[in-house]
C-alpha cells in the first residue's frame, strides 16, 4: 500500500499502533487525514478518534483481520479492483516540495510530533 501511495504522490501519515485515543486524535487532526487504515484489534480506538474528528465510518478500512460488518477491508479493495479489471494508473511525478509522508514521534514528552518527508524525487 505504501508503494502505491508513493507512486501516486498521495501523502500519508504513519501513526503508532500504540497511540492512545488522545494521541491518535491529535495525529489524525494534525495530518488532516480523511481515511484511516487500521488493524481490526485497534478499531475501537480508531473509531473513537475518527468519530470525534468527523471522519466517517465508511472512510475506515481494516488492514488485517476479519472486517466487522459495515467495514471494508484492504484485501477486499484489492479483490474488487482485480474483479473489475481496473486499468493501471500512471505514476505521477513528484516535485522537490511534494509531501511524501508524515511520520509521528512516540509522544514521550507530550503529544506526538509530526515530521514531514518531502521531495523524494528531483
Amino acid at each position: 500500500m505504501i508503494n502505491a501511495l508513493l507512486s501516486q504522490t498521495i501523502p500519508f501519515a504513519l501513526i503508532s499502533a500504540h497511540a492512545t485515543q488522545r494521541e491518535l486524535k491529535h495525529s489524525l487532526k494534525t495530518s488532516r487525514a480523511n481515511h484511516v487504515f487500521v488493524h481490526v484489534n485497534l478499531l475501537p480506538v480508531a473509531l473513537s478518534a475518527c468519530h470525534d474528528l468527523g471522519i466517517p465510518k465508511d472512510h475506515i478500512y481494516i488492514l488485517e483481520g476479519n472486517a466487522p460488518h459495515g467495514f471494508r477491508s484492504f484485501d477486499g479493495m484489492i479483490a474488487r479492483v482485480r474483479r473489475q479489471s481496473e486499468p493501471s494508473v500512471r505514476i505521477k511525478q513528484a516535485k522537490k516540495d511534494t509531501l511524501a509522508y508524515l511520520l509521528f514521534s512516540s509522544g514521550t514528552t507530550g503529544l506526538p510530533k509530526g515530521v514531514q518527508l518531502i521531495g523524494l524525487n528531483e
